[in-house]
């Protein structure tokens, strides 16, 4: 009995230990979608990223089972013109978080596979250069609402 209990301790101990070493340092919060209209081939995500760990990290590629292709964009504009690039090699950089918001920086969601559709639920995978991921749950909400910010005022890392 008590050599079970010693290896079943031994066991958790390992794997709590085992956790611990795979945890990226990232999470993500407040991940959102507006519906899409009939048709669209494309849509937007947003969500925040907080890097909690030690070391600048560098996102290396984005997916979602909703559409073909996931890339992070900004959005700017001058004299009334609004552009859209995309963000070549994101960082992400220790103790910043990144929130990307309506007007700056999003997750362009491109070949989608079927309308977001409000209340619908989708996961978001990221993927760092260490080969880690985590994965944002982005809730669709309907077109034009945005959703209240409940989370503290974080910093937006532009480089």
């Amino acid at each position: 009995m008590r050599s079970s209990f010693l290896a079943m301790t031994g066991l958790l101990v390992f794997s709590a230990v085992a956790l611990a070493q795979s945890h990226t340092g990232i999470m993500t919060s407040a991940g959102w979608a507006p519906e899409s209209l009939a048709g669209a081939k494309t849509g937007i995500a947003y969500a925040t990223v907080m890097n909690h760990s030690g070391k600048t990290v560098e996102i290396t590629a984005l997916s979602s089972p909703v559409a073909s292709t996931v890339e992070l964009h900004d959005q700017s504009q001058k004299d009334g013109v609004v552009t859209m690039r995309r963000v070549e090699v994101p960082r992400l950089i220790p103790g910043k978080s990144m929130k990307l918001k309506p007007g700056g920086r999003h997750f362009m969601l491109i070949g989608l596979k079927e309308p977001l559709i409000e209340g619908q639920t989708f996961p978001l995978t990221i993927t760092f250069d260490s080969g880690e991921s985590v994965t944002a749950e982005i809730t669709v909400k309907k077109a034009g609402l945005q959703p209240a910010d409940e989370s503290p005022k974080l910093e937006h890392d532009h480089h």
